[in-house]
């Protein structure tokens, strides 16, 4: 702008010493040269600046061609109406000639991404991390696989009915370091059904309040046979959809081969107000055998709800690997611990089960309980 202004006075001092506007003629003249100065110093301003100064030497290019037409062409009469229509061609000389509109604006991305500016969060009261701390000074080789593969990575943790006072602490302590913290509401126990209340799902909500987080709902909890299950489900997104606004809320269909057969439960579960689907949570499938089911689930749910941005994510905590079962099977590994894309329908991936979780007493694990962190298991899934 400093320069602008320069290059008009120059102008100015030149014109008044060369080009005196006495006469039409030498109006004419004094107008091209007004014309000419201002050309010049736009060139030589939008030659340094950016999209953003493009404006301001705009805005100046216009403050000098009006006050070229008030110095030599005053609208007095039928004169006026003439220097009117001179003036507007002199601004369409000077605007359209020198200044280059800037590129349209990009659009803006279709679908978001997962985590965005955020990395998923490690939970720092994960049955691993606390067994590294136990044993790492007394058992350190035993514990140091663990301990640099499994315990530090962000895992989800999971809440049961009973556990929802600490949400708030737990959320509110991922916030503050920028991550995004994964929860899985397991609030049915295996075996059973829901009950009509919703008391663990409001408590979980009030826990959430307006923090960011990847809540997965009751897991396996549509696959099984429980009646009513649906009308659950819609019921828990709703509360945590009003309640917690910036939860990525997911319904689960793990535990199927085929999970696009649960698009329509998906649909009346609330998926359309969900941000999307999980499979695997807690199995063993690897990424490459779940992208194809995933596809064709991503197509029928966004055929039965219109919308085409939903999430589709797996659990990789254990899936490195393909094995035969799914009950602490020998030669699983752990697998990604985190993929993200943008490409709508794409697998995302995250770890939704601690690595070493026992399946029950079964497989390499026979006398384990379900749950149970075993240290053996764990050290399994790294080598």
């Amino acid at each position: 702008m400093i320069g602008l202004l320069g290059a008009e006075r120059s102008a100015h001092s030149a014109r008044k010493r060369f080009l005196p506007p006495s006469g039409r003629g030498d109006r004419v003249i004094g107008l091209l040269g007004a014309q000419r100065s201002a050309h010049s110093a736009r060139k030589r301003f939008l030659a340094l600046a950016g999209r953003g100064d493009r404006v301001i030497g705009l805005l100046g290019a216009q403050r000098s061609a009006h006050s070229a037409r008030k110095r030599f062409l005053p609208p007095s009469g039928r004169g006026g109406r003439v220097s009117r229509l001179v003036g507007a061609l002199l601004e369409v000389l000077l605007l359209g000639g020198c200044v280059t509109p800037p590129p349209p604006a990009a659009p803006p991305p279709g679908f978001r991404l997962l985590a965005g500016r955020y990395q998923l969060a490690r939970d720092l009261t994960n049955p691993a991390l606390d067994w590294v701390r136990a044993n790492v000074g007394s058992a350190p080789s035993a514990a140091e696989p663990i301990e640099q593969q499994i315990a530090y990575t962000p895992v989800a943790h999971r809440f049961r009915a009973g556990d929802t006072g600490r949400v708030h602490d737990y959320v509110a302590q991922a916030a503050q370091q920028r991550w995004l913290p994964m929860l899985v509401a397991a609030f049915t126990e295996p075996g059973q059904c829901p009950g009509p209340d919703q008391v663990a799902v409001t408590d979980l909500a009030r826990g959430l309040g307006g923090e960011k987080a990847i809540v997965v709902l009751e897991p396996r909890l549509l696959t099984g046979d429980c009646p009513g299950v649906t009308t659950y489900l819609a019921a828990a997104v709703r509360i945590l959809r009003a309640t917690a606004p910036n939860v990525f809320v997911f319904l689960d269909v793990s535990g199927t081969d085929d999970p696009s057969r649960y698009a329509a439960g998906l649909t009346e579960a609330g998926l359309a107000q969900a941000a999307g689907v999980t499979l695997n949570v807690g199995g063993y499938t690897p990424a490459a055998e779940l992208a194809a089911p995933a596809r064709r689930l991503f197509d029928a749910v966004s055929a039965s709800t219109g919308r085409r941005d939903y999430f589709l994510l797996a659990d990789s905590s254990r899936n490195g690997a393909a094995v035969t079962g799914n009950c602490n099977p020998p030669g699983a590994k752990l697998g990604s611990p985190g993929t993200f894309s943008d490409e709508p329908g794409a697998l995302q991936q995250a770890w939704l089960t601690v690595p070493g979780i026992s399946d029950g007493p079964c497989g390499t694990a026979p006398e384990s309980h379900p749950g149970e962190f075993v240290p053996a298991l764990a050290r399994s899934l790294t080598g």
